[in-house]
Order: C-alpha cells, then sequence, then structure tokens
C-alpha cells in the first residue's frame, strides 16, 4: 500500500509503515528462502562430491597398490636379471684373460684385438667365393658379348610398329570425320 500524500491520519499512516514493514519482511524471506534452495543446492553438490572423491581416491590407493606391487615384481626381476649377467661377464672376462694368457705362453703370440684364425678362415672362404662368381659371371659376360645382334628380328619388329601405327592413323582419322559430321 502506498501511503497517499493528502491522507494524513494517524491511522493511515501506522497502516503504510505496517504495510512496508510487512513488504520488506517477505522480501527478506524470499531471499532467505533462495539463500536455502542455494545452499541445499550447495550442500548436495558437495555431498556428490565427496562422494566421487572419496571413490577416486579408493581408486588412486587400488592403482598405486596394484602399480606397488606390479613394479616391485618387474624391479626385482630386472635387478636379479642385472646381478646373473654381471656374474656372466665376470665369469667370462676371467675366461677370456685365461685363454689369452695361454695363448701366449703357447707362443701364439695372439694380439689384442686381432683376428682370430676362424676369422681368417671364413674370410678366405668368402674370398674364394667371390672368385667362383667372378670367373663364372666372366664367362657369361664375354658369351653375350659374342653373340651378333639380330638385324632381321629388328626390323621384323620396326616393320609391325609401322603397320600398328598406320592401323590407328586411320582410325583416328575415321573417329575425327565421324565426329565432325556429328556436328
Amino acid at each position: 500500500m502506498v501511503l497517499a500524500v493528502s491522507d494524513t491520519t494517524l491511522a493511515t499512516f501506522h497502516q503504510g509503515l505496517s504495510q512496508s514493514h510487512i513488504d520488506t519482511i517477505h522480501h527478506r524471506h524470499l531471499q532467505h528462502q533462495d539463500h536455502l534452495a542455494l545452499l541445499e543446492r550447495l550442500d548436495r553438490h558437495q555431498t556428490a562430491a565427496s562422494k566421487d572423491l572419496a571413490q577416486l581416491q579408493l581408486l588412486q590407493q587400488q592403482f598405486s597398490e596394484h602399480r606397488a606391487t606390479v613394479g616391485d615384481i618387474e624391479l626385482r626381476t630386472r635387478r636379479r636379471s642385472a646381478e646373473l649377467a654381471r656374474i656372466k661377464a665376470k665369469e667370462d672376462k676371467s675366461q677370456l684373460e685365461e685363454l689369452y694368457q695361454s695363448q701366449q705362453r703357447n707362443g701364439l703370440d695372439v694380439e689384442p684385438r686381432g683376428l682370430t684364425v676362424a676369422q681368417l678362415d671364413q674370410r678366405e672362404q668368402e674370398v674364394e667365393e667371390l672368385e667362383k662368381q667372378v670367373k663364372i659371371q666372366t664367362k657369361s659376360l664375354t658369351s653375350y658379348q659374342e653373340i651378333p645382334p639380330d638385324f632381321m628380328l629388328a626390323r621384323l619388329k620396326v616393320k609391325e610398329a609401322m603397320l600398328r601405327l598406320d592401323e590407328l592413323t586411320a582410325e583416328h582419322e575415321a573417329l575425327v570425320r565421324e565426329l565432325a559430321d556429328d556436328l
């Protein structure tokens, strides 16, 4: 209710103030209800987010436990493999040193990083195989060089090509004439 300026009686004034106060309280009540509804929605979202967070933390814990277990197994396997490889390398190194020293004592004078007898034999066999292949290819090359060129065959092929060219030229001219007649 709006206060009428012409009506200045005390009852109208109290009634107008009361109505203004009621309107203000009603507006505050509506704002309060909106805030309560907003808080309720926020609480629901917070509860859902808390549940999701708890699930994610549980999944993270399970994943880290699984990864730790799998990683631990892989780590132990790698350590064991590395230890075995290190032991084998030591054994191989000691065997090579013993072999090297025994060969030097026997007067073989093996050079470090030199070719072994087996490697020399292998290279010699490779050279022999390559020499055989060169001889075979040389023979076939000389036999191909001795064959005279066949001029008769070349003349026949040229003649066949010329006849085919004439046929195609005639066919082309016929198609051009037919196209010109259609236009």
